[in-house]
């Protein structure tokens, strides 16, 4: 399975594949006005090994969250060999508190990997 990247701007069920190019060369580091985005990782845990459908399930709900946060969220990104997902979001206080909250409410495989500063 290729990389997924949801991108807050689009409809939640648009999924745009990706060469394997770095993460450091798509992710945004900056918003429209020049500030800062913060940046966190989800763990899915065995997210690759999960059946197919259950796979969409989780992207589903992936989607979702963005939708709900479509106003925080600039990049989103599944790397499904690695079971990681990243985000990049405006500097909203406690953007990422919330966001993954809403995940790991949603996904029980999901496990925050980040430090909150």
């Amino acid at each position: 399975m290729k990389d997924l990247d949801i991108s807050a701007s689009q409809t939640p069920s648009s999924l745009l594949h990706y060469p394997a190019t770095p993460l450091w060369q798509r992710v945004p580091t900056r918003d429209e006005n020049g500030k800062n985005l913060i940046d966190f990782m989800i763990l899915l845990r065995g997210f690759s090994r999960k059946p197919p459908k259950r796979q969409r399930s989780i992207i589903n709900e992936i989607e979702q969250v963005c939708q709900d946060y479509r106003d925080w969220i600039v990049f989103v990104e599944l790397n499904a060999r690695i079971n990681t997902l990243w985000f990049s979001c405006r500097p909203v206080k406690d953007a990422m508190t919330h966001i993954s909250y809403s995940l790991v409410s949603r996904v029980p495989e999901a496990v925050l990997i980040a430090q909150n500063r």
